[in-house]
Protein backbone atom coordinates (compact mmCIF):
# COMPACT_ATOMS: atom_id res chain seq x y z
CA UNK A 1 0.00 0.00 0.00
CA UNK A 2 1.31 3.43 -0.84
CA UNK A 3 1.90 5.62 2.45
CA UNK A 4 1.24 9.14 1.60
CA UNK A 5 0.31 11.37 5.13
CA UNK A 6 -1.73 13.52 3.17
CA UNK A 7 -3.79 10.43 1.80
CA UNK A 8 -4.13 9.46 5.41
CA UNK A 9 -5.46 13.41 6.56
CA UNK A 10 -7.94 13.45 3.78
CA UNK A 11 -8.79 9.65 4.41
CA UNK A 12 -9.87 10.38 8.13
CA UNK A 13 -11.17 13.95 7.43
CA UNK A 14 -13.37 12.58 5.23
CA UNK A 15 -14.80 10.29 7.71
CA UNK A 16 -14.70 12.42 10.95
CA UNK A 17 -16.90 14.72 7.82
CA UNK A 18 -19.45 11.78 7.38
CA UNK A 19 -19.76 10.70 11.42
CA UNK A 20 -20.26 14.37 11.91
CA UNK A 21 -22.84 14.73 9.18
CA UNK A 22 -24.85 11.68 10.59
CA UNK A 23 -24.39 13.15 14.49
CA UNK A 24 -25.74 16.71 13.36
CA UNK A 25 -28.60 15.68 10.89
CA UNK A 26 -31.13 15.74 13.33
CA UNK A 27 -30.27 19.48 14.67
CA UNK A 28 -30.59 20.45 10.85
CA UNK A 29 -26.53 21.51 11.11
CA UNK A 30 -23.87 20.52 8.41
CA UNK A 31 -19.93 19.55 9.40
CA UNK A 32 -18.73 22.78 8.09
CA UNK A 33 -21.24 24.91 10.13
CA UNK A 34 -20.61 23.22 12.87
CA UNK A 35 -16.79 24.66 13.33
CA UNK A 36 -17.92 28.23 13.65
CA UNK A 37 -19.97 27.03 16.63
CA UNK A 38 -17.23 25.79 17.59
CA UNK A 39 -15.14 28.70 17.75
CA UNK A 40 -18.08 31.46 18.75
CA UNK A 41 -18.43 28.45 22.07
CA UNK A 42 -14.61 28.96 22.79
CA UNK A 43 -14.73 32.54 21.95
CA UNK A 44 -17.99 34.54 23.30
CA UNK A 45 -18.21 37.65 21.85
CA UNK A 46 -15.70 37.53 19.16
CA UNK A 47 -15.78 39.34 16.51
CA UNK A 48 -16.29 38.68 12.79
CA UNK A 49 -12.46 39.30 11.74
CA UNK A 50 -11.28 36.96 14.65
CA UNK A 51 -13.13 34.37 13.66
CA UNK A 52 -12.44 34.61 9.73
CA UNK A 53 -8.53 34.46 10.66
CA UNK A 54 -8.72 31.67 12.88
CA UNK A 55 -10.92 29.45 10.61
CA UNK A 56 -9.17 30.89 7.24
CA UNK A 57 -12.26 31.80 6.22
CA UNK A 58 -13.16 34.02 2.97
CA UNK A 59 -14.94 37.07 4.04
CA UNK A 60 -17.97 35.89 1.87
CA UNK A 61 -18.18 32.53 2.65
CA UNK A 62 -18.17 33.74 6.77
CA UNK A 63 -20.96 36.13 6.07
CA UNK A 64 -23.74 33.87 4.48
CA UNK A 65 -22.54 31.01 6.30
CA UNK A 66 -23.47 33.15 9.73
CA UNK A 67 -26.14 34.37 8.71
CA UNK A 68 -27.15 30.88 7.84
CA UNK A 69 -26.60 29.96 10.57
CA UNK A 70 -28.53 33.32 12.74
CA UNK A 71 -31.66 32.12 10.50
CA UNK A 72 -31.43 28.69 12.24
CA UNK A 73 -30.86 30.05 15.64
CA UNK A 74 -27.97 28.87 16.34
CA UNK A 75 -25.95 31.76 16.96
CA UNK A 76 -26.95 35.64 17.45
CA UNK A 77 -24.85 38.43 16.05
CA UNK A 78 -24.79 41.92 17.67
CA UNK A 79 -23.41 45.00 16.88
CA UNK A 80 -20.00 45.79 18.71
CA UNK A 81 -20.73 48.99 20.94
CA UNK A 82 -17.26 49.63 20.39
CA UNK A 83 -16.85 49.75 16.80
CA UNK A 84 -20.44 49.99 15.05
CA UNK A 85 -19.02 48.70 12.00
CA UNK A 86 -18.01 45.13 14.11
CA UNK A 87 -20.33 42.68 14.69
CA UNK A 88 -19.46 40.03 18.04
CA UNK A 89 -20.86 36.70 17.78
CA UNK A 90 -22.77 34.50 20.55
CA UNK A 91 -24.40 31.61 20.72
CA UNK A 92 -27.58 31.21 21.44
CA UNK A 93 -29.59 28.10 23.86
CA UNK A 94 -29.46 26.02 20.77
CA UNK A 95 -26.50 27.03 19.61
CA UNK A 96 -24.93 26.41 23.01
CA UNK A 97 -26.57 23.06 22.81
CA UNK A 98 -24.76 21.89 20.00
CA UNK A 99 -21.42 23.31 21.42
CA UNK A 100 -22.32 20.57 24.35
CA UNK A 101 -23.11 17.79 22.14
CA UNK A 102 -20.01 18.38 19.72
CA UNK A 103 -17.99 17.56 22.75
CA UNK A 104 -19.32 13.90 23.41
CA UNK A 105 -19.84 12.94 20.08
CA UNK A 106 -15.95 14.18 19.14
CA UNK A 107 -15.16 12.13 22.32
CA UNK A 108 -17.13 9.17 21.09
CA UNK A 109 -15.22 9.17 17.45
CA UNK A 110 -11.85 9.50 18.96
CA UNK A 111 -12.86 5.96 21.22
CA UNK A 112 -13.99 4.35 18.88
CA UNK A 113 -11.18 5.15 16.04
CA UNK A 114 -8.41 4.99 18.23
CA UNK A 115 -9.64 1.93 20.03
CA UNK A 116 -7.43 -0.32 18.73
CA UNK A 117 -4.12 1.61 20.33
CA UNK A 118 -2.73 1.30 23.71
CA UNK A 119 -2.27 3.64 26.02
CA UNK A 120 1.07 4.06 25.04
CA UNK A 121 0.53 3.70 21.42
CA UNK A 122 -1.96 6.97 21.95
CA UNK A 123 0.24 8.93 23.85
CA UNK A 124 3.15 8.82 21.24
CA UNK A 125 0.38 9.82 18.23
CA UNK A 126 -0.74 12.46 19.75
CA UNK A 127 2.63 13.73 20.40
CA UNK A 128 4.06 12.91 16.88
CA UNK A 129 0.89 14.76 15.59
CA UNK A 130 1.66 17.92 17.78
CA UNK A 131 4.88 17.74 16.38
CA UNK A 132 4.02 17.61 13.10
CA UNK A 133 1.26 20.32 13.58
CA UNK A 134 3.30 22.93 14.72
CA UNK A 135 5.68 22.30 12.09
CA UNK A 136 3.27 22.57 9.47
CA UNK A 137 1.70 25.90 10.79
CA UNK A 138 5.29 27.19 10.98
CA UNK A 139 5.71 26.43 7.57
CA UNK A 140 2.47 28.09 6.61
CA UNK A 141 3.88 31.31 8.63
CA UNK A 142 6.87 31.42 6.20
CA UNK A 143 4.92 31.88 2.90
Amino acid sequence: MFHSFAFYAVLMQRQFREYCQKELRDAGLSSGLLFFILYIGKHPGCNVKALITALKLDSGHATRSLAKLEQNHFIQQNINPNDKRSRILYLTNKGQEIFQLSHDFFRNWDQSVLACLSYEEKENLFQTLDKIADYSNMLTHLK
